[in-house]
């Protein structure tokens, strides 16, 4: 006698299974999230992308071998990265421009950056034009 798969489909046994692998499923997601969301707060704590990462790295290894200490340009500390990042600079607050929409303008224009000579006076609201650097 075959028991037709409706029958178990509604057994405890089948419910169990399904749950624990997507239990599992969740659990893979959830880590795998997890690490990117502290690699990529790594990075922004470090005034970083992924590809300045490795070339600053790679930057790293050169000027140890030379004796010296490499500093990335763009790393201003971890506060002000993160200030730089959620665009909290020129009196924005976390409550007006992050936590409700915002049509705020980026720091710089994606093509000149502002290296860490006069970073405090951008973030104070005071660019002066020529603090921009390009790459």
């Amino acid at each position: 006698m075959k028991i037709p798969l409706s029958y178990y489909l509604e057994t405890y046994q089948f419910r169990y299974k399904s749950l624990m692998f997507l239990s599992l499923v969740l659990c893979v997601i959830f880590c795998a999230v997890l690490t990117l969301s502290l690699w990529h707060a790594k990075l922004i704590s470090g005034g970083e992308t992924s590809v300045e990462f490795l070339k600053n790295k790679y930057e790293m290894t050169k000027k140890k071998k030379e004796g010296g200490t490499f500093k990335n340009p763009f790393d201003f500390g971890w506060k002000t990265n993160w200030r730089i990042f959620l665009g909290l600079y020129g009196g924005r607050t976390i409550w007006r421009h992050i936590l409700l929409p915002s049509t705020h303008k980026p720091l710089d224009n994606g093509v000149t950056w502002t290296t860490s000579e006069d970073i405090q006076a951008m973030i104070n609201g005071k660019p002066s034009k020529d603090t921009l650097h390009s790459c």
